[in-house]
């Protein structure tokens, strides 16, 4: 153990986060040994974190489009449910996985932490997007105490990184220096498409939790995406609507003038014409263009929804960027405002869960449906005895963040114990679930790949576990 002076100043009596700091500012002893390759910088520029770092994979074909065009993307039905059919391939092509156990596992977990020494005051740190990452390192550190419990033996170093204006360079000895298995993070995008790359050379696992990119790996089965993309959640509201509502009683709502927002809309309804399991998949989903000066000129902006509707309906708004948290906000009041007697189930991404802005009235008065990856269930035993395990060491109270490392940790220690360094092979198309989520690891590949059956050159691994959940019992529960 490398000892230093404390040099920290109290934090209004919260002990915590003097604990958790110390972790990353020197190193531990034992088998949870921290190690930091970077000076710990004076607090920067604020800059928020989106909870979802979901790229936009959806792509508008070349050329000028306007809403009244048809956008050719289309969708092969055979592609919808390409998934099952990859692993049933994979599993008779009985690939050598190669797959090797040790006594030891070692682990790097990258992190944007951006505070100096003196940590400043606990309600500015709070504000703060190192706040995030210390508590999902804090959660992390008790799924490491349950971890050796199983006798799971792994020796986690952490490295800190900067949010952005990463340069690889400067940790790629230290990285080579730990003899690897895993790789946890990191936050950016372009420094994680560098860690990819080394991974792959390396022969080195590489887990993405916090990103979601189909251009960041190709043929690396050794990434491991646990975000899903972008589709897996249209995919599943697509599944969730045909099979509650017939098509002319379900409405895509976009922006007027957004050709992004077009493409995404054409993306759906090209899901929902590939759907076998749709009895109307003949008939295209309504869709409203809205225009946004409807919000604030007291205008109609959903008249052609609620003109000739009285009976039940189903509203998609796919939009999931933090940028795009006003609009969304403003459609829902707008719907809630303008439904009348029509009774209305919005479909929406995470971000409706997420937003601030959204309150319970809406929630609840549009019967709020979301295609969410992760979600804690607070009347769990095993959540309420981590909260309480985690209040206990910590003397805080665990945030979202906290609970997902420590489920993170428990996929990837229990997962190397059983099936060793190469354990996404072995776990592919399970359910795994923990505390605030479930893992179900799908090999990604090249559409030109599955259509010439060369289903061995994976690109990445994703989890593809999304789930409806509705807002009743003030609480939002798994839909029917």
């Amino acid at each position: 153990m490398i000892l230093a002076p404390n040099r920290l100043q109290p934090l209004n009596g919260s002990s915590w986060m003097i604990t958790i700091a110390f972790l990353f500012l020197f190193s531990s002893c034992g088998i949870f040994s921290g190690s930091s390759g970077y000076h710990i910088a004076e607090i920067a520029e604020e800059k928020p974190v989106s909870y979802h770092s979901v790229e936009d994979t959806i792509e508008l074909p070349d050329g000028i489009y306007s809403e009244a065009d048809t956008i050719v993307f289309e969708i092969p039905e055979e592609k919808v449910h390409q998934a099952d059919d990859i692993l049933d391939v994979m599993h008779e092509k009985d690939l050598r996985f190669n797959t090797e156990y040790k006594e030891v596992y070692h682990i790097a977990i990258l992190l944007p932490l951006s505070f100096s020494d003196y940590l400043p005051d606990l309600m500015q740190l709070e504000s703060h997007y190192s706040y995030r990452f210390l508590n999902f390192y804090s959660g992390l550190q008790l799924g490491l105490e349950e971890l050796s419990k199983k006798d799971v033996s792994l020796e986690v170093h952490v490295l800190n990184t900067k949010l952005s204006d990463n340069d690889f360079t400067s940790i790629e000895a230290e990285l080579k220096g730990l003899d690897l298995d895993v790789i946890i993070g990191p936050f950016d995008r372009e420094l994680l498409k560098e860690i990819e790359q080394f991974g792959k050379s390396q022969d080195i696992l590489v887990i993405s939790p916090w990103q979601s990119s189909t251009k960041i790996a190709k043929e690396n089965p050794g990434y491991i995406q646990l975000l899903p993309d972008v589709k897996r959640y249209y995919e599943a509201i697509v599944q969730y609507v045909d099979g509650h509502f017939s098509a002319d009683r379900i409405f895509l709502v976009g922006r007027l003038s957004e050709k992004q927002e077009m493409a995404r809309l054409k993306y759906l309804q090209d899901l929902h014409k590939a759907n076998p399991q749709s009895s109307s998949s003949e008939t295209s989903y309504q869709q409203v263009y809205v225009n946004q000066a409807s919000f604030v000129d007291g205008a109609n902006a959903f008249g052609q929804i609620f003109q000739n509707a009285t009976e039940e309906i189903a509203v998609i708004i796919p939009n999931w960027s933090y940028k795009d948290e006003q609009f969304v906000y403003s459609c829902l009041r707008k719907l809630n405002a303008e439904k009348g007697l029509t009774k209305v189930n919005v479909f929406g991404m995470p971000l409706m869960v997420n937003s601030e802005l959204v309150d319970y009235n809406l929630f609840k008065n549009l019967n709020i449906h979301i295609a969410i990856e992760k979600h804690v269930d607070e009347e769990d035993p095993a959540v309420l005895e981590f909260r309480q395990k985690y209040l206990n060491t910590y003397h805080a109270i665990a945030t979202d963040d906290a609970i997902e490392g420590f489920d993170l940790i428990q996929l990837v220690g229990e997962s190397l114990k059983n099936y060793g360094t190469k354990f996404q092979y072995f776990i592919q198309g399970e359910q795994l679930t923990y505390l605030q989520t479930s893992y179900n690891l799908t090999p990604a590949v090249d559409e030109e790949s599955v259509f010439f059956e060369e289903v061995d050159k994976v690109d990445y691994f994703e989890n593809r576990h999304i789930e409806i959940r509705r807002f009743i019992h003030n609480r939002f529960e798994p839909a029917p």
